[in-house]
């Protein structure tokens, strides 16, 4: 069988030619590469294949929609998010976590996309938690202060916003 013919009916089987068959699965493979979060960029171009990294980026962008590292970041600072909402990390070490050698900018880029600082992000989205009060009454407590009904009173921490 002659390659023109191998790539007529590939065609005409998957909808595409061989060629960006392969390119796509070598994106979707990029993706979690990046998801991973220990290699660079580059390390992940040379990982599936690619020969140069502008080409890589260019097709990234065709069939994402996104340039890889927009990608990149928006992966991290939604892993970010979870993190701020479900541990008890530090910004610190939240932002080393999802790969940000310096907190500062992982704060910049945090705030861009989601419209407030880590700490006061974490502060409004925090899952509250329901532990018993004095008395048995209701007590309701975030990492970054407490609303708590104890003899009728309610206190409440200043909001930053």
């Amino acid at each position: 069988m002659s390659a023109g013919h191998l790539s007529r009916e590939f065609k005409k089987a998957f909808g595409e030619s061989p060629y960006s068959y392969l390119m796509t699965r070598r994106i979707e493979r990029a993706m979690t590469l990046l998801r991973r979060g220990d290699l660079s960029v580059t390390e992940v171009c040379l990982a599936v294949g690619g020969t140069s990294l502008g080409s890589f980026s260019r097709r990234f962008t065709e069939l994402v929609g996104e340039p890889v590292m927009r990608y990149l970041t928006d992966w991290r600072l939604h892993v970010a998010q979870d993190l701020l909402a479900t541990t008890d990390l530090s910004v610190a070490a939240v932002a080393r976590r999802v790969g940000y050698d310096a907190e500062e900018a992982f704060s910049r880029a945090f705030k861009r996309s989601y419209g407030a600082p880590p700490g006061t992000w974490r502060a409004v989205h925090r899952p509250r938690r329901y532990e018993p009060g004095a008395g048995g009454q209701p007590r309701t407590t975030r990492a970054t202060g407490s609303i708590s009904r104890t003899a009728g009173t309610m206190s409440r921490p200043r909001s930053s916003r």
